[in-house]
């Protein structure tokens, strides 16, 4: 676990995955599984919420990881497209943006 310091305070503890390739710093609710996959310009991580857990359920999500999308032209514009996709499906019990 670690903290980190925000422009407006502490968040709150976080939680560190780490392999041969890739770290991750999430949220300390999210409890990282393994790495489902690696693209272009990032890495997918499956993941649990344990707040989920408390009321019985399990419930998996999977956390992407965006990095070198600066290095290419084409990377930015499907990271943007991305982006509006997730826009076009905001709401959907299926589809939560974490930035």
């Amino acid at each position: 676990m670690a903290s980190l310091r925000g422009k407006h305070g502490y968040f709150e503890s976080c939680s560190t995955y780490t392999d041969k390739e890739n770290y991750f710093l999430v949220d300390s609710r999210y409890e990282i599984i393994r790495v489902l996959g690696k693209g272009s310009y990032g890495v997918v991580c499956s993941a649990i919420d344990t707040k989920s857990l408390s009321t019985g359920l399990e419930h998996k999500i999977a956390i992407k990881k965006v990095t070198k999308i600066f290095t290419k032209d084409i990377l930015l514009v499907r990271a943007i497209r991305e982006l509006k996709f997730m826009k076009f499906f905001k709401g959907h019990k299926n589809v939560r943006l974490a930035l």
